[in-house]
């Protein structure tokens, strides 16, 4: 019900408030009529706040009802939306305000969906629910504040490894029993879902003592679902991880031929491979002939089942503990009180080791009661509520058996229902994603915010109040972190499996998103054929994989669509075009199209009469061409056509005045397989008229209007993320005055026309944007642009093909926050000096294509903090710097494609055990 009053409210803009007000004053029918409703939804909104944070003590009288309400929100929601976009020209600029109402007001009574009569009846539902409601609502419900923790660290990842020691230091002994016998070993880590196996088995694999006794590392995730015919997946992801390069064929070779090629290439290599989460044996009997029982090498396995491998020479098992009572308290507190247990207010330390007893010492149940109270404060009321609750979940017998699955999902619930409903719906919405999926944080975020889930607060974006919602769902452990950023940001997440089943189940009941399988449509063609008649109402649809396109149509009620989203993207036989013209009647309401990866070479013609639509991605399709008709899209937010061949937009797309992120862009591989080039879009010249744009890439300055271009630029006061390709040196003084206008900027990327142009930033800028974090410089610089030394924030720092003859080491070493520094082609100086206590933060250092750099010193106290050191292409150098060693942080050293004597040196046996330091995990030299 909440996302009612978000679409009557932030989708219906100022147009809705000034018609109702409007329709009330002057007495019509319609204005008392939209009163009336605004009093019901409030009550039915009341009840089903209510109904989420008690549901497990309704009666199936009162559950009916529920029901009952949900399927009028639906309809509800359809009314308000088309009450809201019937008129639309009253968007348009230069009508008055007084056509607009009155033109608003006419649209709604002639509108054929909105008819008095439908009306009448529909009044007559909602006044009878609305009354049922107002005897259950529970008016001393405690209201919840948005909970802003954008600030807060990636708790979960230093919260999971609570208690890690004792079963990391057992797993080691297990993978080293057999070091000193040529043994191949097989090693399945047991245990239930939440206790922690990919943890554990993730911190011994990455452990420096034991990357050191293997030459090669894979790991791979099992799906739950992946069937036999389906192992290829798994087995060309272990030949990618390795670097194997296979000539690609259609169709993909089969799996024998796969697994050939793994097995030839380990055949005399030592190896450990993790295959994280197996579910059936019949996986693992399909593909381990792929690995050689070579001497010393490995294979981890986590699962659930004792029985995934079968009794075979040289297996081992290892079941999961639970925590003990210290760890399990140490866990607890640093969710509930993001610190120590010291951090524990006294008077609720009593109701804490209470409501800890009974998660039994299972991780995951620690961190997500821990996540759920950790946002309640010090109210001890509302401790002893959540306690109650927890208590109607497990029972109060004092049973201290262990665990079920049942328990847990009980448990996954209650802190479900904890959750305010902007958020539930925010969490709800990742069952479009299959399992063990990874979710890029910004599509995600676009998604949100497309979808209206969102609530706007004051001094924020709308993307990073988002941003917010999804830290607050990852400290809560709802939401696990797949990938960083080198600087600590969420850049990829996925959702845990036992949650994915609970979310799957909730979405299915409140038809809130329909998955389309062939695991669903199988069930679907079977509940059909019992009831011929059964259509599912669809709100959103999600398609993984399909059957048959016929029973896509047959089994579903497609009105009121909001959203269409293809996920995955090997679809290619897709009926895309089929689906969109059939239903072409039901989806004018449809707010998401996602069409990543679909079969496509051009934009459907349907697609231009979504006007309501505000997220359209093409990504990695064929498309070329943008129509004129993109103008009709005038709600559109998000256009994604990263990874096609669109090279120049239409001047229609100066219509779209609500978009925020335009992404048109694509990489090329050159003959060197390490170099990559851009190509951006050619805009419109007035593009400096959408205002509320955030992230724009790439656009091209071009032969003959870059300065016109760039100068549009500056007008785009809210960017916070800007590409420009084929920039000229006459262009940059006018950059350079637009840049200082963008005080938003975080992500700033100039590519020049080619790569013997300069880039000329070096103009008096006292106004650039101090918050920048990236920035990328592909062309020819004259000097370091001055106003580099004075951000603060810069994070990552890019230059390619600069070729500057003073060192840029000067420019960045004091930078505060610098953690990554790609230097290729950037100096054609012979030598590199990192000064003492130079370069405080950096963790990753790329060196490339230096062609004179034959001398790289780091004197002592610089880069304390460096992991990754990268040389290629260097052929001057002709021997790895032997005080690199004295980097204690350094992780991984490699070095392409050097010089002879470089690869001679640093392959010298005596040498080689120099370099063979406890601290380095992996040196990889050719």
């Amino acid at each position: 019900m909440e996302a009612i009053v978000g679409v009557a409210v932030e989708v219906g803009l100022q147009q809705f408030k000034e018609a109702m007000i409007e329709g009330i004053n002057r007495g019509s029918l319609e204005g008392q009529q939209m009163r009336e409703i605004q009093i019901h939804l409030d009550y039915m909104l009341a009840f089903l706040r209510d109904a989420d944070s008690k549901e497990e003590s309704h009666s199936s009288q009162h559950q009916l009802l529920v029901k009952q309400i949900r399927e009028l929100a639906h309809h509800i929601e359809d009314y308000i939306h088309r009450y809201v976009c019937t008129c639309a020209y009253c968007r348009r600029d230069g009508v008055s305000k007084l056509k607009k109402i009155y033109g608003f007001l006419k649209n709604m009574v002639t509108c054929s969906h909105l008819n008095q009569s439908d009306l009448k009846i529909f009044m007559s539902t909602m006044t009878t629910i609305s009354d049922a409601c107002r005897r259950y609502t529970d008016n001393n419900s405690v209201a919840r504040s948005w909970y802003d923790c954008r600030g807060d660290a990636l708790l979960l990842e230093e919260a999971e490894l609570v208690g890690i020691d004792r079963p990391k230091a057992e797993l080691k002994n297990l993978i080293y029993s057999v070091f000193g016998s040529p043994v191949f070993k097989v090693i399945c880590v047991v245990g239930m879902g939440g206790s922690g196996k990919s943890t554990l088995v993730n911190c011994a694999y990455n452990d420096p003592t034991v990357k050191k006794n293997f030459d090669y590392h894979i790991w791979i995730t099992v799906s739950e679902s992946l069937k036999v015919e389906e192992v290829n997946t798994l087995l060309l992801d272990a030949i990618r991880q390795l670097g194997i390069g296979i000539q690609q064929q259609h169709p993909p070779q089969a799996a024998a031929e796969l697994k050939k090629v793994l097995c030839d290439f380990l055949q005399t290599k030592k190896y450990i491979v993790v295959l994280d989460d197996m579910w059936k044996s019949t996986v693992w009997d399909s593909i381990k002939y792929a690995f050689p029982q070579n001497q010393f090498s490995r294979v981890v396995i986590t699962t659930r089942s004792r029985n995934i491998i079968r009794a075979e020479v040289n297996t081992a098992l290892y079941q999961m503990k639970l925590l003990s009572d210290k760890e399990s308290w140490t866990l607890f507190c640093r969710k509930a009180f993001a610190s120590t247990a010291s951090s524990c207010p006294p008077h609720l330390k009593k109701i804490s080791k209470s409501i800890l007893k009974r998660c039994e010492g299972l991780p995951l149940a620690i961190a997500i009661i821990g996540g759920a109270l950790g946002t309640k404060g010090d109210d001890i009321q509302e401790w002893e509520r959540f306690s109650r609750s927890l208590g109607a979940e497990l029972g109060d017998d004092g049973d201290n058996s262990y665990l079920n699955l049942i328990s847990i999902t009980k448990l996954l619930s209650l802190s479900y229902y904890d959750l305010r409903p902007d958020l539930q719906r925010c969490f709800l919405y990742l069952s479009i994603f299959p399992e063990d999926y990874v979710i890029e944080k910004m599509r995600l975020i676009r998604l949100w915010v497309a979808e209206e889930f969102v609530q706007e607060r004051m001094g924020l974006t709308i993307e990073e109040v988002a941003e917010g919602y999804l830290i607050e769902l990852v400290n809560r452990s709802l939401i696990q972190v797949a990938a960083t950023t080198v600087d600590n940001k969420i850049k990829t997440c996925r959702i845990h499996d036992l949650w994915r089943e609970l979310i799957l189940s909730k979405s299915k009941e409140q038809s809130f998103v329909a998955i389309v399988s062939e695991q669903e449509q199988r069930q679907q063609q079977q509940q059909h054929s019992n009831n011929a008649s059964t259509k599912y109402h669809v709100r959103r649809m999600a398609v993984h994989s399909f059957i048959n396109n016929v029973e896509i149509m047959e089994s579903h009620n497609f009105k009121g669509l909001r959203s269409l989203l293809m996920i995955r993207s090997s679809i290619d036989d897709f009926p895309i075009n089929s689906i969109l013209m059939q239903s072409s009647q039901h989806f004018n309401l449809l707010k998401v199209l996602h069409l990543r990866g679909a079969n496509l070479d051009n934009f459907p013609d349907e697609v231009f009469n979504l006007r309501h639509l505000k997220y359209l991605s093409m990504r990695d399709t064929q498309v070329t061409t943008v129509p004129k008709s993109i103008g009709r899209l005038g709600e559109l937010q998000t256009l994604d056509l990263k990874k096609t061949n669109v090279t120049q937009l239409p001047i229609e797309i100066l219509g779209l005045k609500q978009l925020r992120h335009l992404l048109i862009y694509r990489y090329e591989m050159m003959a060197d397989r390490f170099y990559v080039d851009t190509f951006g879009f050619e805009a419109p010249y007035a593009i400096g008229c959408l205002v509320k744009m955030q992230k724009l890439c790439c656009i091209e300055a071009g032969e003959s209007r870059g300065i016109k271009t760039v100068k549009e630029i500056g007008k785009l006061s809210q960017l916070r993320r800007l590409g420009i390709t084929k920039l000229k040196q006459e262009d940059g003084k006018e950059l350079c005055s637009s840049l200082e206008k963008l005080s938003h900027l975080s992500s700033l990327s100039i590519n020049s026309i080619d790569n013997n142009e300069t880039i000329d930033l070096n103009h008096n800028m006292p106004n650039f944007p101090q918050f920048l974090r990236n920035l990328s410089l592909r062309g020819h610089l004259l000097d370091i642009p001055p106003f580099i030394s004075s951000l603060n924030s810069l994070v990552r720092v890019y230059l390619r093909w600069s070729r500057l003859d003073t060192n840029p080491l000067l420019v960045f070493q004091d930078l505060p926050s610098l953690v990554q520094l790609h230097l290729e082609n950037a100096y054609i100086g012979d030598e590199l000096v990192f000064q003492v206590g130079s370069f405080k933060l950096l963790k990753k250092l790329t060196i490339e294509s230096l062609e004179n750099l034959k001398l790289v010193k780091v004197e002592d106290g610089a880069l304390p903090c460096l992991q990754k050191l990268l040389f290629r292409k260097c052929n001057s150098m002709k021997e790895l710097p032997l005080d690199l060693v004295n980097l204690l942080t350094l992780k991984v050293l490699e070095a392409y494609d050097m010089s002879n004597e470089f690869v001679r040196d640093g392959k010298d046996k005596k040498k080689a055990k120099h370099w063979s330091v406890y601290h380095i995990h992996r040196i990889a030299i050719r």
